[in-house]
């Protein structure tokens, strides 16, 4: 659409540009929604491994990882890693595939994913995890057996322990 409206650069240019602005941006400061910082560090200082799974470019993943404490995300699958992108399940398989190399015994009945888009929600699901929408921006299309958190805020690991003992029960 950019080049139908006159910009003159290829697709990967508008990428790239898109891309380096973005990164601008974020480096100044990142739009952390309400309680994620604050989750992600108690996750890390409770020592439970996480995965970033983003199907955005590696340079802002690893940019809003670099704001947070060393080793809070274990790993980064971003949009370059995947043939196919959310909703496929092959980013979130790709990240638990990773993980459990790393974590003997990880099992995805013990896993969560916290997603604020649908095609994200989506992606999680179908590679079989626990999946938590928590939407920004658009709303998901109304599920009743979809589980939705409307903020991050006040959440704790102790919140995510609970959901995941009670979707494992459900699972089986």
């Amino acid at each position: 659409r950019l080049q139908q409206a006159g910009v003159r650069l290829t697709v990967e240019g508008v990428i790239g540009a898109l891309t380096d602005a973005v990164a601008v941006h974020i480096r100044r400061q990142v739009p952390w929604r309400p309680g994620a910082r604050e989750l992600l560090e108690e996750l890390a200082t409770a020592g439970i491994p996480c995965a970033m799974v983003t199907m955005s470019p590696r340079l802002l993943a690893q940019i809003i990882a670099e704001q947070l404490p060393a080793g809070t995300f274990r790993l980064l699958v971003t949009g370059e890693m995947t043939e196919r992108g959310k909703p496929h399940p092959d980013p979130y398989q790709l990240a638990f595939d990773q993980l459990s190399a790393e974590v003997p015994g990880l099992s995805k009945a013990r896993c969560a994913a916290l997603e604020d888009s649908y095609p994200g929600y989506t992606s999680a699901h179908a590679a079989g995890l626990c999946a938590v929408a928590v939407p920004h921006i658009t709303a998901l299309p109304a599920d009743p057996r979809r589980i939705q958190w409307d903020t991050l805020e006040g959440r704790s690991v102790r919140d995510l322990e609970a959901l995941v003992s009670s979707w494992e029960g459900a699972a089986r």
